[in-house]
């Protein structure tokens, strides 16, 4: 609550929108790794599964972001086509077995922690967005 009436006071996060739009993005993806670190954690909590601890999960999650990158850059280089299998499906397919992997669980349990931390960040990701209209500035 801290940092929150801190951020509140000093204006920060309009201090931010000024900055260059490089550096901008790569302050919002390190503390969207770090959301989605803690996210990870705490939906293997809610789904009853041993917790990583923070930094193997965001460890986990590079993992993971790298192969759907990797994924995404080699389909796009060889096909044009673009339909739900390969944009939704393999992606999520790939999530899952990674985190099944990093987690030492089954690949069910391993699809409700990845559906659990998709629903805890879109909740973080309304709650910043609902702060950002009401910040000064």
């Amino acid at each position: 609550m801290l940092l929150l009436s801190f951020c509140l006071e000093s204006n920060l996060v309009s201090q931010l929108y000024q900055l260059e739009p490089t550096f901008f993005s790569a302050i919002a993806v390190v503390l969207g790794l770090l959301l989605a670190g803690r996210a990870l954690t705490l939906a293997c909590s809610i789904c009853s599964i041993r917790p990583p601890s923070y930094w193997q999960a965001i460890n986990a999650l590079i993992v993971i972001g790298a192969a759907n990158v990797c994924w995404y850059y080699g389909y796009d280089l060889y096909h044009t086509q673009v339909g739900l299998i390969t944009h939704l499906l393999v992606p999520m397919l790939i999530t899952v077995v990674l985190l099944a992997i990093s987690l030492s669980t089954d690949l069910c349990s391993a699809l409700l922690v990845a559906s659990v931390q998709v629903c805890l960040c879109g909740l973080m990701y309304l709650f910043l967005n609902l702060l950002g209209g009401y910040l000064p500035g």
